[in-house]
């Protein structure tokens, strides 16, 4: 335990988080996965507060730029997420099987865009908010 109260549970080297370990934050956050010296450094978890879920691939503390994001509502988006926002070019799963790739903008397809429906439907164009933009 640290002096803000965050909890690191796994194994030291050199008085440092080395290895498998999981460090619980007092904001109910928390990461799962392998530190290198201190540092996120491998495949990690890290679960927010209301129970989203990010997977990504960390190095010397850094998340790659590709992110799966498990939402606690059962979309599953892949992509680059800065600062936690999804931007640009990604993928979303939605629970009832629809697939939709293209850009996105807070988590909803906006531009150029597919939807994949699960009884094999595409669409294909441009989507303003979420919502189809175009011919039908």
């Amino acid at each position: 335990t640290d002096a803000e109260g965050t909890v690191y549970t796994g194994y030291f080297e050199n008085n440092q988080p080395h290895g498998e370990g999981t460090l619980k934050n007092t904001d109910e956050t928390h990461f799962e996965g392998t530190f290198v010296n201190g540092k996120k450094h491998g495949v990690g978890k890290l679960t927010l507060e209301n129970g989203d879920v990010f997977e990504s691939v960390f190095e010397h503390g850094v998340s790659s730029e590709t992110v799966k994001l498990n939402r606690k509502d059962g979309n599953v988006f892949v992509g680059c997420f800065v600062e936690g926002v999804l931007k640009g070019s990604a993928e979303c799963a939605t629970p009832n099987g629809t697939v939709y790739r293209g850009s996105f903008v807070d988590f909803q397809l906006h531009g150029a865009g597919k939807e994949i429906c699960p009884d094999g439907n595409v669409y294909e164009g441009e989507f303003n908010m979420g919502v189809r933009h175009g011919p039908k």
